[in-house]
């Protein structure tokens, strides 16, 4: 029984890996849409426009914080759609939700819910028929026929529900990368529009300061 379940876990778990593996916050190659590009050609875009002909030492006091301002905001701008994104390659259709989209993110959010639910519904029906619920009472039965009834089975009997999962994991990667993209793009949006306002805000968080929006 217990090579049976080792065996079951290691197949789940290497579905679950390779669904999840996708382009990740800061990747080089990750489209622009998905997450914010490369900061440091941000910046050095927001200092030359901010210099023009002038150079960084012709500026004074009043320039030096005002170019310091623009550039902090433009990094709390990225911080936001990096999150943004990210929450919806963790749970589509959440990044929409925060950035105010609730419609597209709904919509997100049933494909993701359908695809699971359908992947779980049809794993189950492709278990051996002996361990469904019908045949079986898993809340009356003792632990012990339970465990004989699940190792009465062969790895390659519960290969079909296996495979269902991982088909499932799969077919739901391009869901959370849309996903993504859209809300890096929603997030864009908003901000551009002023419908969502970012400042630095003293408590919890990474180097002592944290996001609000």
């Amino acid at each position: 029984m217990r090579k049976t379940w080792l065996s079951f876990v290691v197949l789940l778990a290497g579905a679950a890996v390779f669904a999840q593996t996708g382009p990740m916050p800061g990747h080089r190659g990750a489209p622009d849409g998905f997450f914010a590009g490369d900061p440091l050609s941000l910046d050095l875009g927001i200092v030359a426009a901010e210099l023009g002909d002038r150079k960084l030492g012709d500026l004074d006091g009043p320039a030096l914080a005002a170019l310091g301002q623009k550039l902090r905001m433009a990094a709390l701008e990225r911080a936001y759609v990096r999150h943004v994104a990210a929450m919806s390659f963790m749970m589509p259709g959440a990044g929409q939700f925060a950035a105010g989209d609730g419609g597209t993110g709904a919509a997100f959010l049933a494909s993701h819910i359908a695809i699971c639910a359908g992947s779980i519904v049809g794993a189950y029906f492709l278990l051996p028929t002996d361990l469904h619920l019908d045949r079986l009472d898993y809340l009356g039965s003792p632990i012990s026929s339970l465990d004989s009834a699940w190792n009465a089975h062969s790895v390659i009997d519960y290969l079909p529900a296996a495979g269902i999962l991982a088909a499932g994991m799969i077919v739901d990667l391009p869901i959370r990368f849309f996903a993504s993209r859209n809300a890096a793009d929603d997030a864009r949006a908003a901000l551009k529009t002023g419908k969502i306002d970012l400042e630095t805000q003293f408590g919890p968080g990474f180097a002592g300061w944290r996001l609000r929006y």
